[in-house]
């Protein structure tokens, strides 16, 4: 694992792992920046929560230029909204077995159908601030299957 700080959205080559919800909503800070840089992210994410419910543990991969594997995204359903409550309003909690499922699918993804070439960026946090997650668990989960993933902390502006 390697770790830089910058800005997740700067990537222009490789994988770019982010946290949504199975309720149609992307409510997670990284998942809005990556929504607003790359629309048809989020337009392919909102076309899936339409045409049917999300399942905990899908992942939606997106060509963020049509046709060009260089730049992905890919979209864990692993935000499960499905009656929490956090202080009287409707919260979101990270689903870690719908984790493990996306990584495995995301592992594989790298592996066959771009031959590895691909690197896998992952924001630091990822699943943790919104979403009541442990950084040191979903960091491990990530590790298991992709250990030369690169994280990305967000820097200070």
């Amino acid at each position: 694992m390697m770790q830089f700080d910058g800005d997740i959205t700067a990537v222009t080559a490789g994988i770019i792992c982010h946290i949504a919800d199975n309720d149609g909503l992307m409510i997670e800070r990284n998942s809005k920046r990556i929504g607003n840089q790359w629309p048809l992210v989020k337009s392919e994410y909102l076309s899936m929560y339409i045409d049917s419910d999300l399942m905990l543990g899908e992942v939606i991969f997106t060509n963020v230029v049509p046709n060009d594997f260089n730049l992905q995204v890919a979209t864990m359903i692993c935000e499960n909204t499905n009656n929490t409550e956090l202080d009287g309003r409707r919260a979101s909690k990270l689903d870690y077995q719908a984790l493990r499922k996306c990584v495995r699918k995301i592992s594989i993804w790298q592996e066959t159908c771009v031959d590895g070439k691909l690197p896998v960026y992952v924001p630091h946090g990822v699943g943790c601030a919104d979403m009541m997650g442990d950084w040191r668990i979903v960091r491990t989960i990530f590790e298991r299957r992709i250990p030369d993933m690169i994280v990305i902390r967000e820097s200070k502006l």
